[in-house]
């Protein structure tokens, strides 16, 4: 096993160039195929569409992870429908000053 003193050394990997053997292939043996521009366009909607799945499955987690947080949500808007206020701004400040 003189022709691979590499084979044993256990910090490199594997592979043709640390076993001493060449290359497979030759320059020119592979053909490279140039694509047109819209080959390699990003899929923006396809991306979109993963953005907003995660994003939803971070809400629906956060959710679960605090129950209290819809009945807070409904509380607020059963008590703005009650009072209907003309600043609404205002009185959600005032709100949940009182919360606190």
């Amino acid at each position: 096993m003189t022709d691979f003193p590499l084979i044993h050394d256990k910090n490199l990997p594997i592979n043709r160039e640390n076993l001493g053997l060449g290359p497979q292939t030759k320059p020119g043996d592979v053909t490279i195929q140039k694509g047109q521009v819209s080959d390699y366009k990003f899929d923006l909607a396809r991306q979109q569409a993963i953005q907003k799945e995660e994003v939803q499955k971070q809400h629906t987690a956060y959710l679960e992870a605090h129950p209290e947080l819809k009945q807070i949500v409904s509380d607020v808007l059963c008590s703005l429908m009650m009072d209907k206020p003309t600043d609404v701004y205002s009185y959600m400040a005032q709100y949940f000053k009182g919360v606190k």
